[in-house]
């Protein structure tokens, strides 16, 4: 498979992962358990994918959300609330340390990761404004959206300068649109407060139209 890439001319490919998978969860320990093993699967994968000139990237779409009964004795690290579960609240440090310091040491174990790919509003509740219409996070609710899904992207691209890896961080922007609640306005603020570092990947498919089997959409 990694040939036929190769001979069509791919140069790179993503993968989904999870942090608390990857890393140490100190939020909840049991969500890590066999964490190390998983690394050195992806790092074999990413020595595979090299003799083939093909880099690999890994998606995140963290930090993910956890159970309601997981923030026993840590609620003001709690955000907003979706029936049993709650965001981590990405205004307190402990949150902002954790993000950096999983993704530096992922980075650093696995060396030559071609870098991180992120999305900061999807299906997946996981910031506290990932889903703009029920930010229902005491702190967030007072922060614009676009300091928090930018604050993201920022501790991630800090972490991957700081691994010395040359892993680079691309924040794909899909969902930063009205389907969201997240306007142009927000868009351009936060193009203003993603560091320069940053690589964007812009959403191309919005409304494109398509004919399928003789049926028109968008």
């Amino acid at each position: 498979l990694l040939s036929t890439y190769a001979q069509n001319g791919v140069n790179a490919i993503f993968i989904h992962g999870l942090l608390s998978a990857l890393s140490y969860y100190p939020f909840n320990p049991k969500l890590c358990e066999g964490y190390e093993e998983r690394r050195k699967e992806l790092k074999s994968l990413i020595k595979r994918a090299e003799r083939f000139g093909i880099k690999i990237y890994l998606y995140l779409n963290e930090p993910r959300c956890l159970d309601l009964a997981d923030f026993k004795g840590k609620e003001h690290l709690k955000g907003t609330i979706s029936g049993n579960t709650a965001t981590l609240c990405m205004e307190q440090k402990e949150v902002q340390d954790y993000l950096y310091t999983s993704v530096k040491d992922l980075l650093v174990s696995l060396e030559n990761l071609g870098g991180i790919f992120t999305i900061t509003m999807s299906e997946n509740l996981t910031n506290c404004s990932s889903r703009v219409g029920d930010v229902m996070c005491p702190v967030c609710a007072n922060v614009p959206v676009e300091e928090t899904v930018t604050k993201v992207n920022n501790i991630m691209l800090k972490a991957c300068q700081d691994s010395n890896t040359g892993a680079e961080l691309i924040a794909n922007i899909w969902g930063w649109d009205s389907f969201r609640e997240f306007t142009d306005e927000n868009v351009k603020n936060s193009f203003k407060l993603l560091d320069k570092d940053v690589a964007v990947m812009a959403t191309s498919e919005y409304s494109l139209e398509f004919e399928t089997g003789g049926v028109k959409n968008r």
